[in-house]
């Protein structure tokens, strides 16, 4: 496997940021750091808890320092590190004290515990003395974990990524100390970034040590030229957090706009949406699940049908899901779910389980039964606290440093454990007879193997072999058990065993959603459990929620995240338990109360947003907030539909207000990337049922609808096929109102932004674009520069050349950035997803 790399797509960096790369650190150009797998893709693993190896029967890797400040953390990726013989510290007051006192920059690493190349960097650079030496003399090293602290992730992967165009982890960030410009500076300002670095340089990548010893040298001889590149990226970031959106009505139209994409995206042959590496985006099947029967046009309404039932098998049948122990690993490499990536984590567990049993209700078919059942189990067996009831976060990939060694079958240990007959039908259902499918690309002298996955639907399956499907299934059941008892002796995968609430509110609607769909009781008992658990414990003394614990009491405030989906779960439990005939309103009074306290915590009075952070974190240079659904959804976007059930079920006028504020507040970004913002349209199709009017009360007074954009583009087709070795071209055409324009490439004045087209979400290619000539904005118009500034008016057509320049990756989307003004004002800046499906052939 490469080492990490991102999502950029297309690589262009903000005009604000075009000085910052070359800003002096020439011997650590952050342009050569590229990253491969989209943000949310990058969920790589290794062995954990180093602070105790001998207790897990682990070798500790050969630094054996005494334990630094990480010892006395609990999150198992910091216990990793804490014999490190980097003096590592933890995020807090303590560290960021030091940094003042020593006026050392800090060193920002983050990660998580199951990241592949976090380990592989901890091994190359972190666990070297010579590496240890220069981070402790001359920096701060900082460690985070991203999963206790996902406001400090989010602020410096945006440095990231709009530094070097692309992210991933670990990230590497080297910040500004508080009091570098004097006693009142909070520093923390970004001023070099990166993510995976090689001990030595390869890769075209710069050596650790090397860029270690050009930003120390920066820092002491050129601290000014430092600091000013500081200041221009966290200006970026800030803007990048904080940019007013104006609202816009939302409608029928965005609903529309993003069935049409997903459709586009839709794989008609192995499901899913996109190419390789694929993931399950549970946000994508529940939006076209919950749509497809308002859905006018009958031929449409079937697509988007199909486009989830064939999503969920391709995924059922496939290597993704873990056909002896249940549950899904988290993402699969190829295009046909065969072979995965092996780690497990709970908060798509927890999205897949609710998805399935809503699926089964809506069709009733047994394969989608027993995947739900065979998750719930999964997770209930391997992930559940025994005592609190709770749920773990994750479950490593890799066991010895093998990727999926646990899970890998060979040929001639079928034959051994079931004997020639059973033997000969377990190869044929699940694809042992076709040869092997894996080779660990990190150990390649290691003899290949097989995932296991099913070829066929069970039923076809069954036919194929002259059986009921009763009778195929008990004969499989019982060699699924041989083989899952015989697993059971290998060496497990290490298990991070910290509690998030807001993960465990995923679960906890999933265990909900399977017990109704299922009639099974055992699933709701489980999920009453382990809310009750999470409700109860995971506060503070004076009620504030808290979003981690492993073994000791909860710490770290909450995030909106945190609120939104423990609501979501409370809720889910609350409706599914009254289907059942066991209601309990005890579960509505604890989301009603929760969103009692999220409101005065997170929501902005002036305009009704919500921040992602609370107050308590304000030490960062920025306070996010929100809009787009990643792996782990968009924590608005939860509380919006929070807020429209509680106002279903309790009548309660003051959180229909709020729903209709919050989606006001993201209904520019929601507007212009319907896909990114699935969740928020979501809300506004159930908004479109329960009375269309309000949607027109949840915009701006006088804001312009988002048909009525002045500024049209359409695509010269739907779908683009990039081959390998060639280019593709796309024509796309621009229709202006009159009284408008817009700035050409390159053309920009002070307060209006130039138009850009760039590819996001995949890698792998990129967008040449063919400009036609702009005209003068006026006769005698120039800017300060002595620049004559250009625009295009009326209708005018540009071309897209999209050309292959490396591995595929991510789901690639064009997005046009324009500003539309006028001869005395200019809109807000607009992004714009176009309609238009990327493949490789």
């Amino acid at each position: 496997m490469p080492p990490p790399s991102s999502n950029g797509g297309g690589g262009s960096y903000p005009s604000t940021l075009r000085n910052a790369r070359s800003a002096g650190l020439a011997a650590a150009d952050a342009s050569r750091v590229r990253p491969s797998f989209p943000r949310h893709f990058l969920r790589r693993t290794d062995h954990m808890n180093r602070i105790e190896p001998e207790s897990r029967g682990e070798h500790a890797g050969p630094s054996r320092a005494a334990p630094n400040a990480l010892a006395a953390e609990s999150s198992p990726y910091l216990l990793q590190h804490a014999r490190n013989p980097v003096q590592w510290r933890p995020w807090g007051r303590e560290a960021l004290s030091v940094a003042r006192e020593t006026d050392r920059p800090i060193f920002l690493s983050v990660g998580y515990s199951t990241c592949f190349w976090c380990h592989v960097m901890e091994r190359e650079s972190f666990e070297s003395p010579a590496v240890a030496k220069v981070l402790n003399d001359h920096f701060v090293p900082i460690k985070v974990d991203r999963e206790e602290r996902p406001d400090v992730d989010d602020v410096y992967m945006a440095a990231v990524q709009l530094t070097t165009g692309q992210g991933g982890w670990p990230m590497s960030v080297w910040l500004t100390p508080p009091g570098a410009r004097g006693p009142d500076d909070r520093g923390l300002e970004p001023f070099y970034a990166g993510t995976y670095f090689p001990i030595e340089g390869r890769w075209n990548r710069p050596g650790f040590l090397e860029v270690l010893h050009a930003i120390s040298e920066a820092w002491r001889t050129r601290r000014a030229e430092v600091l000013e590149q500081a200041a221009t990226i966290s200006r970026a970031v800030r803007e990048h957090f904080s940019a007013p959106s104006q609202p816009v009505a939302l409608g029928a139209g965005e609903v529309g706009r993003a069935v049409a994409t997903l459709l586009r995206m839709h794989d008609r042959e192995f499901g899913g949406f996109g190419s390789a590496p694929k993931f399950p985006q549970p946000v994508f099947c529940r939006f076209l699940l919950d749509v497809r029967d308002s859905i006018e046009d009958p031929a449409v309404r079937e697509q988007a049908g199909v486009a989830v039932r064939r999503t969920l098998d391709r995924m059922a049948l496939g290597g993704i899901f873990d056909h002896l122990g249940g549950g899904f690993h988290r993402y699969s490499t190829d295009q046909r779910w065969v072979v995965p990536h092996f780690e497990k984590m709970l908060y798509d567990n927890g999205q897949l389980a609710e998805l399935y049993a809503l699926s089964f209700a809506a069709w009733r078919d047994p394969l989608h039964a027993r995947t739900v059942r065979a998750t719930c189990d999964y997770v209930l067996r391997e992930m559940t606290h025994p005592d609190s009831g709770a749920f773990f976060s994750a479950q490593d990939a890799e066991v010895d440093h093998r990727e999926g060694l646990n899970y890998l079958w060979r040929a001639e240990e079928i034959e051994r454990l079931l004997g020639p007959d059973d033997a000969r039908i377990f190869a044929r259902v699940y694809g042992i007879d076709q040869g092997p499918n894996f080779r660990d690309p990190h150990h390649p002298e290691d003899p290949p193997a097989n995932v296991l996955f099913l070829i066929d639907r069970p039923e076809a399956i069954a036919s194929g072999f002259g059986l009921s499907e009763d009778e195929l299934e008990r004969r499989l059941a019982a060699s699924r058990d041989r083989l899952f008892k015989e697993r059971l002796r290998r060496r497990q995968p290490a298990l991070d065993d910290k509690i998030i609430t807001g993960w465990n509110g995923l679960m906890i609607a999933g265990l909900s959603h399977a017990a109704a769909a299922l009639a099974e009781p055992k699933y709701l008992v489980a999920a009453d459990r382990a809310a009750r658990w999470i409700v109860a414990s995971m506060r503070a003394p004076d009620g504030r929620l808290l979003r981690a614990c492993r073994n000791g009491p909860p710490r770290i405030d909450a995030f909106l995240e945190d609120y939104a989906m423990l609501v979501h779960g409370l809720l889910a439990l609350w409706r599914c338990a009254e289907g059942m005939g066991r209601r309990d309103d005890w579960s509505l009074r604890s989301a009603m109360e929760l969103v009692e306290r999220a409101r005065s915590e997170f929501r902005r009075n002036s305009d009704g947003a919500w921040f992602d952070a609370p107050e308590a974190h304000a030490e960062l240079i920025v306070r996010t907030r929100s809009s787009h659904d990643g792996a782990i959804p968009c924590a608005a976007g939860f509380m919006l539909h929070n807020l429209l059930d509680l106002h279903e079920l309790t009548g309660r006028g003051e959180c229909l207000t709020d729903a209709l504020r919050l989606l006001a507040s993201m209904s520019g970004d929601a507007a212009h990337a319907p896909v990114g913002c699935l969740n928020t349209i979501r809300a506004v199709h159930r908004l479109l049922a329960i009375d269309p009017a309000l949607l027109g009360e949840s915009a701006a007074a006088g804001a312009p609808a988002a048909r009525d954009v002045p500024v049209r583009i359409f695509a010269g087709a739907d779908r683009v096929g990039v081959p390998g070795n060639a280019s593709a071209e796309l024509p796309l055409r621009f229709e202006i109102d009159p009284g408008y324009h817009i700035y050409a490439p390159g053309s920009e004045m002070e307060g209006a932004s130039a138009t850009d087209i760039r590819i996001e979400g995949g890698g792998g290619l990129v967008a040449e674009v063919s400009w036609p000539a702009g005209t003068r904005l006026m006769a005698d118009s120039t800017v300060s520069d002595g620049a004559v500034p250009l625009v295009y008016r009326g209708t005018f057509e540009a071309r897209v050349t999209l050309r292959r320049v490396g591995a595929w990756t991510g789901r690639p989307m064009l997005v046009v950035r324009y500003q539309p003004c006028t001869e005395t004002s200019c809109l807000a800046p607009i992004e714009v997803e176009l309609d238009v499906a990327i493949d490789p052939v």
